[in-house]
């Protein structure tokens, strides 16, 4: 192959040498320019280098090496560089090929020591956890730290499993969580400590028809002849929950629109909202009705499919420039730059850029972990804000940040503050250093062993005027709920009482009032769970969306009507990060750390204190207000909007009581069975605030529920095994079990359906029937033996009862999975959602370096942990933290990475159903650095 032509007539082409071995692909970015991806092999065909330049190949941008064992492993692979590779990680693998050591460029390592079936891992600072396996390889028990003795490994979580391989109990303490199924492996119901006993129902296509939750609301589903979604209802009954709008699904069915299979209208409680598609299947439009106001954002991309401009419902269009080879350089609207001269390291780390009322942002980073180490705002000679990150001494680095140093100025020194964490990464303690014009805190945390938060004290400081939010609270072990008095909980789990909000929601768990002090706010979640209007008394606020993000807000009085053409505020975002607020006719501009905006400057022409700070705050590290200056800003806590009414933190999907350290209801992903942390769905980021966070009130676990029914044990495991192996190498919890209400049913299918030109290419190894469904709403796909067994490169034991098949479907299965996860519609141009992921590649090909062949690329990694957060690792370590590489990128907005792929939009996790367009899109196209 050495062209492919996509629909819009432009070309990727592949160039190949004998001679020097590689393989050249080139891929349009926009106008002329093109991106080269190189990669060299050698003599035994595996990829040991891979260069990104520009389209005529004069510029290099960034180089990764692999080396292999004399088994042909990879082993060592290099940071992305230019000129001469200095930095490495390292993993040293046992005579049976399994990890025993994981050397990070800085020395810091893992180790992994086995004992017949348990595995008991130490990370950089000597932080232990064990897992031990059954003999059929299913994990029956993790031990972790004692609370009171971390040097025990005695805390208990053990896994039991039915005949079938399903997960029937998981036991920890005094909690216990069940599962059964039906005799096709169904989950008929499940009990957990925090949400209750639910029912499901199905119908003879394995969707779910019904679901009961615990209060007795029953949510019924209905679908179309192509078993797409139709229809979502709710039965609230006598059950005393708000009456619940249903939502209404609509798919093309015109060849001219670009709209056949696509989601075309969604109609539900407070309107509806229709797409439209161009030849791509890229969303170009999106008309969304609120009360019979209607709000139209439209969407312009480039060769590559990167966003190019967004026009707002008022007209306003944003404008983004890319380089040569398709990173973002610079942001403008209304004929003014509000970011430009963007700077990259050769790891695709943004190093600095200019604001455009004159502000400099600066980051730097740690030569061999990439860990961001600095990050300032300047404006001439006055700096807005300085900060430095310490992760500790070389050798001993797990990712978590010990410190960090404010620098702004003599006074802002006293910001200053230190961490301490737990056996299980939860943080311990935190001091500042103090001055005169911050005083001196000290706060310390404690938990229990399911990860509640069960006290927040002061260790020192905190005198007068300074007043440090504390709390202790009682919590039922077999439920993680509070039962102190004022208090309260619904039998899903929500918080009814918070201590000073009465809350009510409605049959999708979702928010839809709060109550205080005799004063009752409303909110109408539409059919993708996003709150898009707010009624305060008289005070109506109209939210309107692109992707997950708010670009606009209309204000209005109660029996007046809003006009698209005239908002109260409109936001500007670099990727999924604020940038710039427009409100009567002045603009500001954000200025965040790690988690949070911290300063903003004035952005207005003309005005006498253009590009100066104009306030500025700060948090306690689970989100409760410290300081605060030069007005009120609604955005705080990792920029979640604080409602005024109730003091809590909006976050999508679920509300979070921040003096409280804790979600309000339960989280609608489970949590990963090989971290019994993540089991907790009301903890905050397995309470690690300093570190962590959750963009949508989701944690990071995937379940993908396959029907192996014509392989046997070995393949199922195989094709499992690599399917997991994938994801995990992302750093995303994909988990192949039918032990759980899975978010992804996969299907393997003898023989591929005969295609009628409509659908399924010609030689696709697989597909993905439907979009992202609602709550347990289950996205399917389906993978095709036959097509893999026509594979051109093939592995000639692809027979009955050969292991390599298992493999094959678990490649081809993690590229449907990631269609789901990603939101794509399209395809990539690499990686395992490359567009040619079909019945003609090489399956059984070894794996290369990454992003390449069986992986996913640094966008798509990216993308993936930006769904809900970030994943956490089993351990701390490379991967564990925001100040590792890959972990940071998904939440820094400067590195002005967007949400989704070329093709951007899909869904967010496991709460949305709409199409969703993130206002920033942009293609990492460096390869992936593991620290």
């Amino acid at each position: 192959m050495t062209d492919v032509q996509r629909p819009d007539g432009e070309h990727v082409t592949y160039a190949y040498s004998d001679t020097a071995k590689t393989v050249t692909v080139s891929t349009p970015v926009q106008g002329t320019d093109r991106v080269v991806q190189k990669t060299y092999f050698d003599a035994l065909g595996r990829a040991f280098k891979q260069e990104v330049k520009n389209g005529d190949q004069s510029q290099t941008y960034s180089i990764v090496e692999a080396r292999f064992d004399p088994l042909g492993r990879t082993y060592k692979q290099s940071n992305p560089y230019t000129g001469t590779a200095q930095y490495w990680t390292e993993s040293r693998l046992d005579a049976l090929g399994r990890v025993k050591t994981v050397i990070a460029p800085d020395n810091s390592q893992t180790t992994y020591a086995y004992s017949g079936s348990t595995v008991t891992a130490t990370d950089p600072t000597g932080k232990q956890r064990k897992s031990e396996s059954d003999a059929l390889g299913r994990l029956i028990k993790v031990s972790e730290p004692d609370v009171n003795n971390p040097a025990d490994l005695s805390q208990h979580t053990t896994y039991a499993y039915s005949v079938l391989d399903a997960l029937v109990t998981v036991t920890q303490g005094a909690q216990t969580r069940t599962y059964n199924y039906d005799d096709l492996g169904r989950l008929l119901n499940q009990t957990t400590p925090e949400a209750g006993t639910w029912s499901y129902t199905y119908n003879e296509f394995n969707q779910v028809v019904t679901r009961t939750d615990a209060r007795g609301v029953v949510t019924t589903y209905t679908y179309d002849t192509l078993n797409r979604i139709r229809t979502v209802s709710y039965n609230v009954g006598s059950t005393g929950v708000p009456a619940t709008p249903s939502v209404t699904y609509n798919y093309g069915t015109g060849e001219v629109a670009n709209n056949i299979g696509r989601l075309y209208t969604v109609t539900d409680g407070v309107g509806s909202e229709g797409y439209t598609y161009d030849l791509l299947g890229r969303a170009t439009q999106l008309q969304k009705v609120i009360n019979s106001t209607t709000y139209t954002t439209q969407y312009a991309y480039n060769l590559a499919g990167e966003l190019t401009a967004i026009t707002y419902p008022s007209g306003r269009v944003v404008q983004q420039s890319f380089d040569t080879v398709g990173r973002l350089s610079s942001i403008a609207s209304g004929g003014s730059n509000f970011a430009d001269t963007i700077g990259y390291n050769t790891a695709g780390q943004v190093t600095g850029f200019n604001y455009g009322n004159g502000v400099a942002a600066s980051f730097g980073y740690s030569a061999d972990r990439l860990q961001l180490t600095s990050l300032s705002y300047v404006k001439n000679t006055t700096t807005l804000l300085n900060l430095g990150y310490n992760y500790g001494a070389a050798g001993s680095n797990n990712g978590q940040i010990l410190g960090i140093t404010d620098s702004t100025g003599t006074q802002e020194a006293g910001r200053s503050v230190t961490y301490t964490y737990d056996a299980l990464y939860r943080l311990k303690t935190a001091v500042t250093t103090g001055s005169t014009s911050y005083p001196q805190w000290g706060l310390s945390w404690t938990y229990d062993r399911y990860g509640n938060r069960t006290s927040q004290s002061i260790l020192s400081g905190c005198q007068s005027p300074l007043v440090c939010p504390t709390n202790s609270v009682t919590i039922d072990p077999t439920t993680n709920r509070m039962t102190d008095q004022g208090y309260g909980y619904d039998a899903n789990g929500n918080m009814t009482n918070d201590g000073q909000n009465a809350m009510a929601y409605d049959g999708g768990n979702r928010l839809v009032s709060s109550t205080t002090n005799g004063n009752t706010v409303t909110y109408s979640p539409d059919g993708a769970g996003l709150r898009v209007k707010k009624v305060n008394g008289t005070t109506n606020t109209v939210y309107v969306f692109s992707g997950s993000k708010v670009i606009a807000e209309y204000e209005y009085q109660t029996g007046s009507t809003p006009s698209a053409a005239s908002p109260t505020r409109e936001y500007m975002y670099s990727g999924s990060q604020l940038l710039a607020k427009i409100e009567a006719g002045s603009t500001r501009y954000y200025h965040p750390d790690l988690l949070s905006n911290r300063a903003i400057s004035d952005g207005t022409p003309g005005s006498p204190t253009f590009g100066q700070k104009i306030s500025e705050s700060g948090h306690y590290p689970f989100g409760e207000n410290w300081y605060e200056t030069g007005g009120t800003n609604k955005l705080k806590f990792t920029t979640y909007e604080r409602d005024a009414e109730s003091g809590n933190d909006y976050v999508i999907f679920r509300s979070y009581v921040n003096r409280l350290g804790r979600f309000s209801s339960p989280d609608p992903i489970a949590g990963s069975i090989a971290d019994p942390q993540s089991l907790n769905r009301y903890a905050y980021v397995l309470n690690d605030p300093c570190n962590l966070f959750d963009p949508l009130g989701l944690q990071c676990k995937v379940t993908v529920a396959t029907d192996q029914t014509k392989l046997n044990d070995k393949q199922k495991t195989a094709m499992k095994d690599e399917l997991e192996k994938i994801f995990k190498d992302a750093g995303v919890d994909v988990i192949v079990e039918t032990s759980d209400t899975p978010d992804y049913s996969l299907a393997v299918v003898p023989n591929a359906p005969s295609n009628s030109g409509k659908g399924l290419p010609e030689a696709a190894a697989g597909i993905t029937f439907t979009d992202v469904v609602t709550g347990e709403l289950l996205p399917r796909g389906s993978v095709f033996i036959d097509r893999l067994e026509q594979s051109a490169g093939h592995d000639p034991s692809f027979g009955q009862n050969s292991q390599n098949i298992g493999v094959a479907l678990g490649r081809a299965g993690a590229h449907e999975v990631g269609h789901y996860l990603l939101g794509m519609r399209g395809h990539s141009i690499d990686g395992v959602m490359r567009s040619k992921f079909d019945g003609k590649e090489w399956f059984m090909q070894p794996p290369l370096i990454h992003p390449d062949t069986w992986s996913f690329t640094d966008k798509q990694i990216a993308a993936l942990r930006t769904r809900c957060g970030r994943a956490k690792q089993a351990l701390g370590g490379s991967g564990s933290s925001l100040g590792d590489t890959a972990s940071w990128w998904t939440m820094l907005w400067f590195n002005l990475v967007g949400n989704q792929s070329a093709a951007s939009f899909g869904s967010i996790g496991n709460g949305t159903r709409r199409i969703l367009v993130e206002v920033v899109t942009h293609r990492i196209i460096v390869p992936k650095k593991t620290p």
